[in-house]
């Protein structure tokens, strides 16, 4: 009678072993393909979650980065993103620099946050960070949704360091025209409308449809 009993736990422990083996197995796949999708899709500015990682994006906007000459022209691998948890973090309107996102804006791991750039007779100014892979000459170009982002892609593009500025400036080489850069309750104000639009658009929409309108009226 006891071996009886023993030959059918072994079986029904075998069972459960395989059920547990196949879900695990669902589990990591399908991690895979939502990890590949957020890489995929577009290159983002810098994923990250957690507390470390967002430590470790912070920290990266503090690294002193060697300042090149006025004039200097690099031709650099380009790509774009877009206001959106996925791409950036919880706070996708919010740049390393702690500014606030806007057109003219890149990312960027070589140079200096700052640094102003003539890209096609077009100013940018340097005031967020790419994901720390990327540690050649890329930049990533802020666009205001994820369509816009995607229609731009990849290119290499001819890039001349024209001046240095101050994060949040005005985009304009008349050096008489006033710096404006948030102070420490603007930008935290900031960072909470972020968030909170952040968190809104998660629970309601998709993963490709998550870019926050990082204009809205606070």
């Amino acid at each position: 009678m006891k071996k009886h009993i023993k030959s059918k736990i072994l079986p029904a422990t075998a069972i459960l072993i395989n059920i547990f083996a196949l879900s695990f197995a669902v589990s990591t796949a399908r991690a895979a393909v939502i990890q590949e999708l957020r890489v995929t899709t577009i290159t983002p500015a810098e994923s990250h979650s957690g507390f470390l990682s967002s430590l470790r994006f912070w920290l990266s906007g503090k690294t002193a980065v060697p300042r090149p000459a006025i004039g200097t022209t690099y031709i650099v691998n380009s790509s774009a993103y877009a206001p959106s948890p996925y791409q950036t973090d919880s706070t996708p309107c919010i740049t390393a620099a702690g500014t606030r996102v806007r057109e003219g804006v890149v990312a960027s791991n070589f140079l200096p946050l700052g640094t102003i750039l003539s890209i096609n007779d077009d100013l940018y100014i340097v005031e967020d960070r790419m994901n720390p892979r990327y540690s050649g000459q890329y930049i990533d170009i802020w666009f205001p949704s994820t369509e816009e982002a995607l229609q731009f892609g990849r290119r290499k593009l001819e890039a001349v360091i024209i001046d240095y500025g101050t994060p949040g400036q005005a985009l304009t080489t008349d050096a008489n025209d006033q710096v404006v850069k948030p102070s420490i309750f603007k930008r935290a104000n900031l960072r909470f409308v972020a968030i909170k639009q952040s968190l809104s658009g998660f629970m309601s929409a998709a993963l490709t449809g998550q870019d926050v309108d990082c204009f809205a009226t606070e």
